[in-house]
């Protein structure tokens, strides 16, 4: 049994949804890290930081769809790495005429992807990462379970002695 189309479109729906979840709820989670590890941590350099940051991703998002629309006009394919990857001109079945070249600033628009996807892994998995480096610690050297351990019997003779 092949589903409806118009189902498919409604698990794409709610995959993007969960997906912007995803994204917003990690934002949420490494608001704290960045914090902690900033040289000027007020709320206003806090708040600077973040503003630097946000504003460097949209500058780099508008950058990148202002340049593909001037590129490619109305032959923009829906997947805009489809379109980097075509030769242009194009013909209005959407294939590379004779003597079409790659764009030059195709290959720019590329590292510019690779630099998206390079700063959005770290900041999508860093949940899990830090989950899984932990286990991994504790398995191999036991250092949670040996240093509380150590607070544990350290405050016990504290204990003692008062």
């Amino acid at each position: 049994m092949v589903p409806k189309l118009s189902n498919l479109k409604q698990v794409k729906n709610v995959i993007d949804g969960a997906a912007s979840i995803f994204t917003a709820s990690n934002f949420s989670v490494n608001l704290f890290p960045i914090h902690s590890n900033s040289i000027d941590q007020s709320i206003r350099g806090s708040a600077k930081t973040y503003a630097i940051t946000l504003g460097l991703v949209e500058f780099t998002y508008l950058s990148l769809s202002t340049a593909t629309v001037a590129m490619y006009g109305s032959g923009i394919a829906n997947d805009v790495l489809i379109s980097i990857s075509k030769k242009y001109p194009i013909d209005a079945e959407g294939k590379s005429l004779p003597g079409a070249t790659v764009y030059p600033e195709s290959y720019v628009m590329q590292v510019l992807f690779l630099i998206i996807i390079a700063c959005h892994i770290p900041y999508l998995f860093f949940s899990g990462k830090e989950a899984l480096l932990i286990i991994i610690d504790e398995y191999m050297r036991n250092s949670i379970s040996a240093t509380l351990s150590k607070k544990l019997l350290d405050g016990a003779d504290m204990d003692e002695v008062h």
